[in-house]
Parts: C-alpha cells; sequence; structure tokens
C-alpha cells in the first residue's frame, strides 16, 4: 500500500507540479484546500459535495480532478475569524 500524502492544492501551478511530482513516486495523494473567507456569518461545516464553493476552490478540484487524486475542501471559516482575524484586530 501507498504511504498517504495530503497535500494544500490551490488550483496554481506550483501546488499541481507538487501533487503530480508525489502521485508519479508512488504516494498516495489527496489534495486538500481550506476555506478561510469569514466575511459575514460563518458558514457551517459542510461535505464535499456542496455547490458553495469559492472560485478559487472551484480551481483547485479542477486541478485535482486532471491529476486523479482525491480532493477535500476543510471549511475553517470560524476557526479562521476567531483565531486569527479577530485577533489581530484586537492586537
Amino acid at each position: 500500500m501507498a504511504e498517504k500524502i495530503y497535500i494544500g492544492v490551490s488550483g496554481g501551478v506550483d501546488s499541481a507540479v507538487a501533487a503530480l511530482l508525489l502521485k508519479e513516486q508512488g504516494f498516495s495523494v489527496t489534495g486538500v484546500t481550506m476555506r478561510l473567507f469569514c466575511d459575514g456569518e460563518p458558514t457551517p461545516a459542510a461535505d464535499n459535495t456542496t455547490d458553495d464553493i469559492t472560485p478559487d476552490i472551484r480551481d483547485a478540484r479542477a486541478v485535482a480532478e486532471r491529476l486523479g487524486i482525491p480532493h477535500l475542501v476543510c471549511r475553517l471559516e470560524k476557526t479562521f475569524c476567531d483565531k486569527v482575524v479577530d485577533d489581530f484586530i484586537r492586537t
């Protein structure tokens, strides 16, 4: 069984090439994209079949599809707002 690798996929060339190289080396590669936007109410966690995705997530998903690897979206809006944005504003 191939060693599993989770790699950040943005939809850009760098992450696509990195994922492809790992796949070519025999790793079981899964692309991961973090959803961090927190304007307005945070979106509740949802599965990866949701249509509520941003253009950059759509691009990342298309790259993963083209490479033949699974793609996950980590819904981190609330955590990002609480731990990064709000803290930045407070300080």
